[in-house]
């Protein structure tokens, strides 16, 4: 299966994850302002209406407090936000992998939440 950038950037929601050391090249070619999607095809997140990116790396990664270009993303890491963004995160029930992603959000399993300023404030209504 395949699908263009197009159609990958109307998505509503990305989640990226970079869990585990062999990841931090990656993370940083993520975090790394120079890099485009072209060189780095997870920035395609930042493209979308929203984003989720989950680590277990230290704070050396995405840097929410750095400066930034002025259409670059804005990211945020409070858990305050994290009830939304889990509202937006699709059940484990819908997609397997999703567990995973839920027990991060849910502080179950160790590692960083950080999302885009558009899914920390939009979140769902709750059911």
């Amino acid at each position: 299966m395949s699908a263009s950038r197009r159609l990958l950037a109307a998505a509503a929601l990305g989640v990226i994850v970079f869990y585990g050391e062999e990841k931090r090249d990656a993370l940083r070619s993520f975090d790394d302002p120079t890099l485009g999607v072209r060189d780095c095809p997870s920035k395609i997140v930042g493209e979308m209406a929203a984003a989720v990116v989950l680590t277990d790396l230290a704070p050396r990664g995405i840097a929410p407090e750095r400066r930034r270009r002025p259409r670059e993303r804005r990211w945020t890491s409070s858990p305050t936000d994290h009830p939304r963004i889990l509202s937006l995160v699709p059940s484990h029930e819908d997609a397997g992998h999703m567990a995973f992603v839920h027990s991060v959000i849910e502080r179950r399993m160790p590692g960083r939440v950080l999302s885009s300023t558009t899914a920390a404030r939009r979140g769902l209504p709750s059911s």
